[in-house]
């Protein structure tokens, strides 16, 4: 659900003009990644190329640092490209963190507060929603850990049955939304092309 919710967002800040497309190089809000050619859309198809590590047996390693560290964003930025951009899927937590650094740094607000104020009060959310954080007044762990009830989550699918609009209302644009259901088609890390 969580990485779901942030591919809403950044969807809602596209539509907003906050970020251009999806083709923006995330080098525009990170400048951490200065001279790379990672996309936004390499992060929502996990092909940015970094490779974080998403091994949970490892007690040391970047989702255990992740889950139980206290400064997420350091972490995240540390780690840099390990192959190019766009050609291996490979699903990791990392990208959703970096998407969520770049809606802050685009909409200027935590990416609960603009899911909040894009998604979850125009979708009529009878219960507030909780989502871990690395320390208190930290950055959420946006790849997971987002709280809430059934019956908020299910009206957040029917905003997704009904296109990404609410009472007529769009909230994300339909190409946005057609885009985030088509395929990747790419290999992953053992050379396996299926459907990601």
């Amino acid at each position: 659900m969580a990485k779901s919710i942030t591919s809403l967002c950044v969807g809602a800040a596209i539509k907003e003009g906050k970020i251009k497309s999806t083709n923006q190089l995330i080098s525009d809000f990170l400048s951490e990644y200065k001279g790379s050619d990672i996309q936004i859309k390499h992060l929502l198809q996990m092909s940015g190329g970094i490779d974080f590590g998403e091994n949970y047996r490892a007690p040391f390693g970047f989702m255990a640092k992740a889950y139980c560290g206290t400064d997420v964003y350091d972490l995240t930025l540390s780690k840099k490209s390990a192959k190019p951009a766009g050609v291996e899927w490979k699903y990791q937590g990392g990208n959703a963190l970096l998407l969520s650094f770049i809606v802050q740094k685009a909409t200027g607000k935590s990416l609960s507060n603009y899911f909040a104020e894009r998604f979850w009060q125009p979708i009529g959310a009878e219960k507030d929603a909780l989502w871990t954080l690395d320390m208190k007044e930290g950055k959420k762990r946006s790849y997971c850990c987002f709280y809430s009830n059934a019956i908020d989550f299910a009206e957040v699918g029917q905003l997704i049955l009904d296109s990404g609009k609410v009472k007529g209302n769009e909230l994300i644009g339909l190409d946005y939304f057609k885009a985030s259901f088509s395929p990747v088609l790419l290999p992953d890390e053992f050379g396996n092309t299926v459907q990601h």
